[in-house]
């Protein structure tokens, strides 16, 4: 999707959803900030799509079998761990800069070997160290967007011990729920005051167990005590990072900052002292001088604290398409191809991704259409758009059929449209296809305002499958 696209899609959500125009440029405003526990972040809440969740039929299109989740949580569809919570075996995941997985009996994690060809990027899982610490399952326990802890649990439930990684942290900690005998590979050696070291597939990993006993491959492990490991980044030291790795990472928090011409994002990771957290190449940190790893995204340099801040030109929404440029001669050609185009008999299929950019493609022959002022082509393209549109957003659409309709899945939590395609019964680039949706109907209501109270309360409900600030219909964004 093009920049002015995905701005014109911004501008025709708003108009959705307010009912009025889009601002043609930013307002005139003094930079301000929000967080996600904030007044400003509460879009789309329990109270606004209730009542449109209850008008629209329930149904479990895929089933997503959750059994490594902790009751209570909202299914993490949309989240960098879904693969660790859903299907029958567990996936690797990819908190960059390490890859992670859940064992039988633990975890395992590494720092993934990049290599670069003519056509690939790739930087798999590999398994360097393996830490057993008797479990019998596991459960995700945290809801965090950054900061996952997962409980390890006996046959009988009891917690064992809790694991935490984060994206763009390098440690892995364990915390004993109880005393354990965790078992991890040969060859950690002392390196320091409770520090240890290992060279594991070549890579050099450091162990902190202050108040446990290390043995061999066995760690005796008291209740409450931890146990915390990174790979050394290129260019450091085993004992380096050891006072950040002993401030265990426990939650994020995400802030804002709009100003006039950028908008910048900082993510700050909770712990009870001073931690390290690697930096994407478009990310700033704090004083960034603690060596790097390799990922499949770029270097990542690792940073002493706990803030990590990225910004972003501020950009004027657009609802419509800049056709000024245009000679007489360029529209008269453009006004042929448009005529050519709606002669043509126009397919729109049934599934969510084709069938959206059936309906976004029909769009912008509206658009262009009213930029040439030709009202006549205009509403003769909006009437094809608005006959398949309103198929789409009948709420009750789904009671009579099993397709080009939206059903309510009160097990994973969301919007899904019939019939699924690329995995979008999974919750898979909801975005996109939705996305689709939200543009077609943008722009016709930018046509004809009369449609909005028509298309409104399925809409709403695509917006809050992508975008909500969380409750208990749909999962935060």
């Amino acid at each position: 999707m093009s920049t002015r696209h995905r701005a014109g899609l911004a501008a025709g959500l708003f108009l959705l959803l307010a009912g009025c125009s889009p601002p043609a440029a930013p307002p005139s405003a003094a930079p301000s900030s929000a967080t996600p526990s904030g007044a400003p972040a509460e879009v789309l809440t329990d109270a606004t799509v209730a009542p449109l969740v209850a008008a629209l039929p329930q149904r479990t299109v895929k089933e997503l079998p959750a059994g490594r989740l902790a009751d209570g949580l909202t299914p993490p569809t949309n989240r960098w761990y879904s693969g660790l919570v859903f299907g029958a075996d567990p996936l690797p995941v990819f908190p960059l800069p390490l890859g992670f997985a859940l064992t039988a009996d633990g975890f395992a994690f590494g720092l993934p070997r990049v290599v670069a060809n003519p056509t690939t990027i790739a930087g798999g899982f590999v398994p360097d160290v393996t830490v057993g610490v008797g479990a019998d399952r596991a459960v995700v326990a945290t809801s965090d967007p950054s900061v996952l802890g997962i409980d390890q649990l006996s046959a009988d439930g009891q917690v064992l011990g809790r694991t935490t990684i984060a994206q763009g942290s390098p440690f892995v900690s364990w915390v004993a729920g109880r005393e354990s005998r965790v078992t991890i590979p040969a060859g950690f050696e002392p390196a320091g005051d409770g520090l240890f070291a290992a060279t594991l597939g070549g890579i050099r990993y450091a162990l902190l167990a202050p108040d446990a006993t290390v043995s061999g491959a066995e760690v005796q492990v008291p209740a409450g005590a931890s146990l915390v490991f990174w790979p050394v980044p290129e260019g450091g030291d085993v004992t380096e990072l050891a006072p950040a790795a002993s401030h265990l990472v426990t939650g994020s928090e995400v802030g804002y900052q709009v100003g006039q011409d950028e908008v910048t994002t900082s993510l700050t990771y909770l712990a009870d002292g001073p931690t390290a957290i690697a930096r994407l190449p478009h990310q700033s940190g704090e004083a960034c001088e603690l060596g790097s790893y390799p990922s499949v995204l770029g270097t990542m340099q690792l940073c002493a604290g706990s803030t990590l801040t990225w910004t972003a030109p501020r950009l004027a929404s657009s609802a419509a398409l800049d056709l000024s440029g245009l000679d007489a001669g360029q529209r008269d050609r453009l006004a042929t191809q448009l005529e050519a185009d709606l002669a043509a008999p126009a397919e729109f299929p049934a599934d969510t991704y084709f069938g959206g950019k059936a309906l976004q493609r029909a769009a912008m022959l509206v658009m262009v259409a009213d930029e040439l002022g030709l009202t006549e082509q205009a509403d003769r393209a909006a009437t094809v758009l608005d006959e398949q549109l309103t198929r789409w957003l009948d709420p009750a659409g789904c009671t009579g059929r099993d397709a080009s309709c939206f059903v309510y899945d009160p097990a994973g939590k969301g919007i899904v449209g019939l019939t699924p395609s690329f995995g979008s019964g999974e919750y898979n680039d909801h975005h996109f296809h939705y996305g689709y949706f939200l543009y077609a109907a943008a722009v016709l209501a930018r046509h004809d305002p009369a449609v909005v109270a028509r298309y409104a309360p399925v809409m709403t409900l695509l917006a809050a499958d992508i975008a909500s600030s969380g409750g208990q219909y749909f999962p935060t964004r």
